[in-house]
């Protein structure tokens, strides 16, 4: 069974209460011992800050997959009138969504009677009664006590609508004896729907010893108490938690007692109630010295208070269960408490039991324990042997076997079969091309619609001139688009047949605008959206499609293999799966394609229905003669039949080649005729070619298009049929079932949906067949006539066992009505009926339809295909053509191009409110001829799915509390997480960037990305290193850890995507550069890039004589700030500019393309990183990738990447880096130099490896 838990309770002010505690514990007893059924759990949005805790206590037990997160619009809370409508709406959405996405068997409710004063969502039957439903119950204090409970009109609405709802459950756990014959006595439960399954205390509740520095921390936590004392953990301080008659009792105690026993009430506890039961305490002569109220403890300081106290009280007038007590005994606290409801169960002892309703009967009973030793030590032996009869483990084994009674019954029940169902005949739009449009599913329609008659009254629906066939216009009413659209109210159902071809160019936009459900005969469709495209029936089609179905990947596929491969290469359909309410095909191989195609978890409604065909009726000799004399047969040939159009897929040209070379192209009277129209391309006039060199053009025929009659007269008189079939794109060939039910002997080969039908009832050869192997067949069946009659009644009774006309249309009718009473389509438009008919006095406003209408999205699962969305919001507003831009653009075209497995790759940018996809930016990276609106191709705001993936490629800065807001939600709705970290650098050196908020503004980039992320990936291990240190530093914590790891970047300019184009006087420059050793720098000119020591070193060089070139690669940095803001920038520039070797030995090269820096690195001797701090380094590797022989100054990350490739320099003075450059151009003449030959480096796509593993191997 899916077993799904609502959690709420957990959530909402219920986690501070028993209700909470008894949720999470039950919970995860439930997971614990789950055995074969899959438990889910399901969480409300709006308590957003309660989602990673709890997803942490079930670490281990259920996978984060299947907690699911609901998205309601708030507030909700009913305590507000304003928020009724809000809260219908929700109530709605949440019973939608868990239908819908979760499909359980069985949703236990662990608190329905939530959202009064907060923004919980509970419902039962609201939207769908039959689904099967528990809930936990409690108690029923305000129904059987309304005038101490439901004290205004508001709360009494709230309550008794909820226990409208609670009547509606179909199992009732009821968490003690007491509470289950509440139930059965006030609300008329029938008794075999309610169990009790108890209530126990976790684990962690149990006898521990502390230190007396341990005992003052806690203490000391908890408002100062001091030992001994007595304890009471009420769980809340409404009326019947007795409080103020515990505090009148504690008054009635001596003096004595009280100078030496404080009285501890925990709890989370409102200031003015506090300082009305102070007030009151003092009634008694209570100091406030003796009477501590402590904050809300986590369960490690209950537990200590549990351990710590001598006496527990619990004096509660009214319990469903009563877990404090329970928790007590287990710490082995000596536990006394009220004579009433439930909580004798629980405690177990009648003398350490008292009237509740007395204060001195309670006094007597704390009097009794705290003076009585003997007394006191019993309760404390009687503390733990109680609580080990409480289990929650015996309470999950009780619910869950209490699941599995309900859900068998459930389904023992006769299901009822969509012909009892109706009462009349739905009207059925039937939209398909007939004859004579010369297309197989005109014929295949115009055999099936007099058996579907039987259960739809029908119309026909076509985009064509006039329909031929006597019969159809006969029996049914035929309307062309125009009529069909202005009539649509009048139908009931639409059934669509579509196929690979024009005949059904208008279907595709009529399917969005009134949805039905889809008979797709081809699972390619490719050459009608083409058609349409080129066409201009809908312009742009084919590449919105094809974008829209496969991703990017598949439009890059299309820029490098045009048009003809494409068709072939990609189904393009999802629009047609994702618009129909269902689709219904002829072949399991269709089926296996959208799992290929879309993952296995596709979400798509399918129903299998074979292709329909009757038995041809017999033929008897004597017609048999003149029908062969006819087509010019003599009675005695043996003709060999191959039907349909011919084309590369039909393989004709292996079955001629066989035939060719076969002992049958010999025998004079063996005929082979290709029933059909030539294909009209190459391969079409190959053929005609081989025929006419074979001299056999009269035993050889290609007939061209027949019509219905004369290919009914072929398959009458053909000997032998052989059907051949590659590239199969999922459609099912009528053919075969027109040669099976005529009974003649068949050879195909086991391709598509050929490879299904039985061995016995045809020659079935491997789908890559070699000639011997069907020349072999040929030659048997000629042979061998017991054979061939053998294979005439098998296929004949298949054909009637498994395609029978009247069998096929009852399928049909039960799949259409199946369809339409419980797919997605009719749930999502109930629900929107539901919606629109909320009768509230408070109406929804603007904003609050377009919320409920983004929550139901947000809850969408979207199995079709998950996506990796990458954050380029930098890139899309500016490319700076820095390092961290080059990586982005390099890792985002590999991912587009090789997408990882199961994935479609998103580009996305956030525009201050909304992520949205970032299609036009991408098209036009791509060198994509962009669509227009007509098409599809906009910006849309992105929808996000679960086990979607984020990934933040580039530096944003922008809009942090708002992406702050919009990730944390993505992460709640089960989107793993990740930012890459290039370097930390604004914050560890400040005076390197530009005077202001930058390093404030990195730290909170810091802090957004660590608070939201599943995993964050550095570009080196020094940076992975320093992330980590950094957030130690600062002592950053999260419930859930964050996972920390780091990858290494590419050094293929050419494979990244390069920016072309060499000026005109290049040549020059690179023949200077050839003249006399030259050193390379690259790098946008910035302060910290090291370029004035650089500058000043070269000078000490060039005034000793050495002949040597400086080429400075980098675009000047930080143009739009003011000068005074630009730290050295502008000095760099003036040593550059002014300088009296520019042009001659030192050179700038601003902006240059990618086409050229590789002509560069090619003349250049040596590359200078200088650079005073980097995230990774990345012309070392691209040096590297070149064997350019390195120096760089001796930081972290350029030894990590460089390793023992490079020489190393120290200091920032002008004569450090001098020297080093004399050395190493020593060094250089005598060969010694460090070399980069051998120094590894990664393509971009082994480095987008690289990080995709990171990402799909973590496990958080």
């Amino acid at each position: 069974m899916r077993i799904v838990l609502d959690l709420q309770a957990c959530q909402s002010e219920s986690r501070f209460r028993g209700m909470g505690r008894y949720s999470m514990s039950l919970a995860k007893a439930i997971a614990k011992n789950a055995c074969d059924h899959e438990i889910w759990l399901s969480l409300n949005a709006l308590f957003i800050d309660t989602i990673p805790y709890i997803r942490q206590s079930f670490e281990g037990l259920i996978p984060k997959e299947r907690i699911f997160v609901f998205s309601a619009h708030g507030p909700v809370a009913e305590a507000d009138p304003q928020n009724e409508w809000r809260a219908r709406a929700s109530e709605l959405i949440r019973e939608y969504v868990i239908i819908s996405q979760l499909k359980p068997d069985i949703v236990h409710i662990n608190s329905l009677f939530e959202g009064f004063f907060d923004d919980a969502v509970t419902s039962i039957g609201k939207f769908d009664s039959k689904i099967l439903t528990a809930v936990t119950l409690y108690d029923l204090i305000p129904y059987v006590n309304p005038e101490n409970y439901l004290y205004n009109e508001q709360i009494k609405k709230w309550y008794y609508r909820k226990i409208q709802s609670f009547k509606n459950a179909s199992l009732f756990l009821a968490i003690s004896e007491y509470s289950k014959k509440e139930a059965i006595n006030n609300l008329g439960i029938a008794q075999e729907n309610i169990i009790n399954i108890s209530a126990a205390t976790d684990e962690s509740f149990k006898p521990l010893k502390y230190s007396e520095e341990q005992k003052k921390s806690i203490f000391n936590r908890c408002n100062n108490i001091k030992e001994p004392f007595i304890m009471y953990a009420p769980g809340g301080f409404d009326e019947r938690k007795n409080i103020k008659r515990l505090i009148e009792a504690y008054g009635m105690l001596p003096f004595t007692i009280k100078k030496e026993h404080q009285l501890v009430i925990t709890g989370k506890i409102a200031d003015e109630t506090k300082h009305d039961l102070s007030v009151y305490a003092k009634k008694f002569n209570i100091g406030n010295n003796q009477l501590i109220f402590t904050p809300y403890l986590k369960d490690d300081d209950l537990i200590a208070l549990y351990n710590l106290c001598k006496l527990f009280v619990y004096p509660s007038l009214y319990e469903g269960f009563g877990l404090p007590p329970l928790e007590a005994m287990a710490c082995q606290a000596a536990t006394i408490g009220s004579n009433s409801t439930s909580i004798p169960e629980v405690i177990g002892r009648q003398d350490a039991l008292f009237d509740p309703f007395s204060a001195k009967s309670i006094s007597d009973k704390i009097y009794e324990a705290l003076t009585n030793d003997s007394f006191l030590n019993s309760l404390k032996e009687h503390a733990l042997k109680q609580a080990k009869k409480f289990s929650w483990n015996e309470s999950a084994k009780r619910a869950i076997e209490a699941f599995e009674i309900i859900h068998q019954n459930h389904n023992s029940r006769k299901p009822i079969s969509a012909d009892s169902k109706l009462s009349y005949k739905p009207r059925l739009a039937f939209l398909s091309p007939l004859p004579p449009e010369r297309s197989g599913i005109s014929n295949y329609s115009k055999e099936l619609l007099p058996e579907l008659a039987l259960y739809y009254d029908i119309c026909l629906i076509v985009d064509q001139p006039n329909v031929e066939d006597a019969y159809l216009k006969a029996n049914f009413s035929i309307h062309d688009i125009p009529w069909f659209e202005a009539n649509i109210k009048k139908f009931d159902r639409i059934l669509y047949q579509f196929g690979n071809s024009p005949f059904h160019k208008h279907m595709f936009l009529l399917l969005k605008k009134y949805p039905g459900v889809v008979v797709l005969h081809d699972f390619y469709l490719g050459h009608v959206i083409n058609w349409m495209e080129v066409y201009g029936y809908i312009p742009d089609f084919f590449k919105q499609s094809l974008y829209y179905s496969h991703g990017y990947n598949a439009l890059i596929f299309l820029n490098e293999n045009a048009i003809k491969k494409t068709v072939y290469a990609y189904p393009v359909n999802k629009k047609i799966l994702d618009d129909s309410i269902g689709i219904i095909v002829h072949s399991q191989h269709s089926i296996e394609k959208a799992e290929e195609w879309y993952g296995i978890n596709h979400g798509y409604n399918f129903s299998y229905i074979p292709h329909l065909r009757g038995c041809a009726k017999a033929i008897n000799y004597n017609d048999t003669i003149g029908i062969r004399s006819t087509l010019g047969f003599a009675k005695d040939d043996f003709v060999i039949c191959s039907f349909g159009f011919l084309g590369v897929a039909k393989l004709n040209h292996r079955l001629l080649n066989a035939f060719l070379n076969s002992s049958l192209c010999k025998c004079k009277n063996c005929r082979l005729i290709f029933v059909g129209e030539n294909h009209g391309d190459d391969y079409g006039k190959n053929i005609l070619e081989t025929i006419k060199k074979s001299g056999l053009q009269k035993n050889i025929e290609i007939t061209g298009f027949v019509d219905e009659t004369i290919y009914q007269q072929y398959l009458s008189v053909c000997d032998v049929a052989v059907q051949l079939r590659s590239i199969s794109r999922g459609e099912t060939s009528g053919a075969v079932l027109d040669v099976l039910a005529h009974g003649i002997p068949l050879i195909v080969n086991a391709h598509g949906t050929n490879a299904e039908y039985p061995e016995d009832i045809l020659i079935k050869l491997p789908d890559e067949f070699d000639d011997e192997g069907l020349i072999n067949a040929l030659e048997k069946l000629k042979n061998d006539a017991e054979l061939r009659e053998k294979l005439s009644i098998a296929g004949r009774k298949y054909i009637l066992e498994h395609n029978n006309p009247k069998k096929i249309a009852n399928n049909y009718f039960n799949a259409i009505e199946n369809f339409y009473l419980n797919s997605e389509h009719t749930k999502y438009k109930n629900l929107i009926n539901l919606l629109s008919n909320i009768d509230t006095n408070i109406k929804p406003s603007h904003k609050d339809i377009v919320s409920i209408s983004e929550s139901i999205a947000n809850c969408s699962f979207k199995t079709s295909q998950k996506q990796l969305f990458i954050d380029i919001s930098a890139l899309v507003q500016y490319d700076l053509k820095t390092g961290i831009e080059r990586v982005t653009k390099a890792i985002m075209f590999e991912l587009l191009k090789n997408p990882p497995e199961g994935f479609r790759i998103e580009p996305i940018f956030f525009d201050g409110d909304h992520y949205r996809y970032a299609r036009k930016f991408t098209f036009k990276f791509l060198n994509i001829d962009q669509c227009g609106e007509q098409c599809g191709i906009n910006d849309d705001i992105i929808q996000q799915g679960r086990n979607d993936i984020f990934l933040g490629l580039d530096l944003n800065w922008e809009y942090l509390e708002a992406r702050n807001k919009i990730l944390r939600l993505y992460n709640s709705y089960g989107v793993k997480i990740y930012f890459i970290v290039y370097d930390l650098l604004p914050i560890r050196h400040p005076e390197w960037f530009p005077p202001g908020d930058t390093k404030k503004a990195f730290e909170n980039w810091l802090k957004m990305i660590y608070e939201v992320s599943s995993g964050l990936i550095s570009i080196s291990k020094s940076t992975a290193n320093d992330l980590i240190n950094w957030f130690k530093e600062n002592n950053y914590n999260r419930i859930e850890p964050v996972n920390s790891a780091y990858f290494h970047q590419g050094a293929d300019i050419k494979n990244n995507f390069p920016i072309t184009g060499i000026p005109q006087d290049a040549k020059l420059l690179l023949e200077k550069l050839y003249a006399a050793p030259t050193f390379l720098m690259v790098g946008t000119i910035e302060p910290r890039k090291g370029y004035l020591q650089a500058i000043e070193a070269f000078n000490l060089l060039w005034q000793e004589n050495i002949s040597i070139n400086l080429v400075v690669v980098g675009k000047e940095g930080w143009k739009g700030l003011p000068i005074n803001q630009r730290r050295t920038i502008p000095l760099i520039l003036s040593e550059l500019i002014k300088h009296q070797e520019l042009n001659k030995h030192l050179f700038w090269l601003e902006g240059i393309s990618d086409e050229y820096l590789e002509e560069v690195y090619k003349t250049s001797t040596c590359l200078i990183a200088a650079s005073e701090g980097e995230g990774f380094g990345l012309p070392l590797i691209e040096a590297a990738h070149h064997k350019l022989p390195i120096i760089a100054r001796g930081i972290a990350v350029f030894r990590e990447v460089a390793g023992d490739y490079a020489f190393y320099f120290n200091g920032n003075k002008p004569e450090d880096l001098a020297k080093a450059i004399k050395d190493w151009l020593n060094l250089y003449k005598e060969g010694k130099h460090p070399k980069s030959d051998d120094m590894p480096w990664l393509t971009w796509k082994q480095s987008t490896e690289q990080l995709m593993n990171i990402i799909f191997n973590d496990k958080g």
